[in-house]
């Protein structure tokens, strides 16, 4: 009821300050992870789009020397949380196994790809400039070694 349509005015009016903090955090990240495109697909948004960046996706490129899951574990090893991609090639999803039929999943190459080697960051406006400082100190130590 009331208590309901009184959170989201509060939501609402927060939209602005969410929505440059979420883009600040983004753009952080672009930073940390640019000098280390070789082995990312960076995510670039499309010309005139304004982006309310939810996350921000990564995904490991063919020739990487390591695998998203290595990677992940890497960083949530030091307290940096990831996500897996959670769409992609939908039918590689056990639920859906009875929809392949006699299709050749090997037809979905980017699917495929998106599915096996992509993750998410988040951009949560609660995230702090120290903490993707922090971000960037782990990744530095990550392709150190």
């Amino acid at each position: 009821g009331a208590s309901f349509k009184f959170i989201q005015q509060q939501q609402i009016d927060k939209f602005d300050e969410i929505s440059n903090l979420r883009k600040r955090n983004y753009r952080l990240l672009l930073d940390v992870f640019r000098k280390y495109e070789e082995y990312f697909y960076l995510p670039r948004p499309q010309a005139k789009a304004d982006v309310n960046w939810f996350a921000f996706p990564l995904t490991v490129r063919k020739d990487a020397p390591f695998t998203r899951s290595e990677f992940c574990q890497f960083l949530e090893s030091r307290k940096i949380q990831t996500r897996p991609y959670f769409a992609g090639n939908i039918l590689m999803q056990p639920a859906y196994s009875h929809l392949v039929g006699d299709m050749d999943l090997g037809d979905f190459p980017v699917a495929k790809k998106v599915t096996t080697d992509t993750f998410f960051l988040g951009t949560s406006p609660i995230i702090t400039e120290e903490q993707i400082s922090y971000i960037g100190e782990v990744l530095d130590s990550f392709f150190d070694k």
